[in-house]
């Protein structure tokens, strides 16, 4: 397997981490192509990485390679010559952490957004990528990790969908699990978790340890029998927070190696990821032959499950994506950016999507600069 890895900040270096010190379980030939801007940060933090999988009795094939994520030539050339079978990318012009930069109270405002109207700091850069692998004509496995909720929506209607995205409600399902089997004086090895729901709703059950009013789906089954009546959910839901209020990318992490070992082997495991095959939000899947197939429990149609998603799309600040990919972002989600920022975008057709996003970069460091923290600094 040849993966290229693109974004090497806190997610990605996390990924490749955890890639390199679990590769004698899930790939033991393997080669890591590592490429971006920062080449000389990118040469010492692999070494790191590569020592340590050393200590293990390990030894992984790293490369590294300098590419600018703006050029899409430059990207398809490398895809040319690399020949990924699978490419992960978790590059962002910002990370959703550089909000805590700016001073509390305007941190605390644009918090209010959501994640919707940030959407276009990664978009731009799926966005070039994908239009680079479609100018190539190859085929390899694309796994998303910055907005995965919303970007593989947007991608689709723009006929660039990628494979899958990773995280989110992938991040949530051991704690649903672990909870639900507590409840049940079961291993959590018993019991299966079906969850459906947008990222909206993994956010406030991760940090509140309830949904309140945000759609989703939970069925739990042992054995093949539903159980999810006996559950008592208000309290299975107040456990989350102190299993996943995570301080670093590990979940993340290790939810993008789980799916990537899914679709590399196609051993029909069940596993949960949002935006697979350009659906909004999260669903539980199985890897086939033919790529990634939705696998919902008994009484939930496909159509009862996307547009619980497009609900929780809604409350996360897209009101609506269009058949061609121009995404409608609702107002009272955008006003917390335009009363800090200056920033205003109701509607976004992907042809505008670059300039847009470098107003919104461009605005956002103007603000951090203000109080003396540069945005470069949390820069991914």
């Amino acid at each position: 397997m040849k993966l290229l890895l693109l974004g090497f900040g806190n997610f990605g270096t996390q990924f490749f981490d955890v890639l390199l010190l679990s590769s004698r379980y899930w790939f033991p030939s393997f080669h890591v192509m590592v490429a971006g801007r920062r080449l000389e940060y990118i040469q010492q933090r692999t070494q790191l990485a590569i020592c340590a999988a050393h200590q293990l009795g390990l030894s992984p094939e790293v490369s590294y390679a300098m590419l600018d994520l703006w050029n899409e030539e430059q990207i398809a050339t490398l895809l040319w010559s690399f020949q990924p079978d699978v490419i992960f990318t978790t590059a962002t012009m910002l990370p959703s952490s550089a909000i805590t930069r700016l001073p509390s109270p305007l941190a605390e405002k644009l918090k209010t957004a959501g994640a919707g109207p940030w959407l276009p700091w990664s978009l731009v850069l799926q966005y070039k990528l994908m239009r680079a692998v479609q100018q190539t004509g190859l085929h390899p496995l694309v796994l998303i990790g910055a907005s995965p909720d919303n970007a593989p929506a947007v991608l689709a209607k723009g006929g660039l969908t990628p494979t899958t995205g990773v995280g989110n409600a992938g991040n949530l399902v051991p704690a649903l699990r672990r909870a639900a089997a507590a409840q049940l004086h079961l291993s959590a090895e018993q019991v299966e978790i079906y969850f459906v729901g947008h990222n909206h709703v993994v956010h406030r059950l991760r940090t509140l340890g309830t949904p309140g009013d945000a759609p989703y789906h939970l069925s739990v089954r042992v054995d093949a029998q539903d159980v999810t009546p006996r559950l008592n959910q208000a309290a299975l839901f107040q456990q989350i927070p102190s299993m996943v209020r995570e301080y670093t990318q590990i979940l993340s992490a290790s939810s993008a190696v789980a799916v990537l070992e899914n679709l590399w082997k196609k051993q029909g495991h069940l596993f949960h990821a949002p935006g697979a095959n350009g659906l909004p939000g999260a669903y539980p899947f199985r890897a086939t032959a033919n790529g990634v197939e939705v696998v919902l429990p008994p009484g939930l149609s496909l159509q009862e499950a996307i547009r619980l998603n497009v609900e929780g799309q809604k409350r996360d600040g897209i009101e609506r994506i269009e058949q061609d990919g121009t995404i409608w972002f609702s107002a009272d989600r955008m006003q917390p950016l335009t009363e800090v920022l200056g920033y205003q975008c109701r509607r976004l057709p992907l042809t505008e999507l670059e300039g847009r996003a470098q107003e919104l970069y461009q605005r956002f460091c103007q603000v951090a600069e203000k109080d003396g923290k540069s945005a470069e600094g949390a820069k991914e």
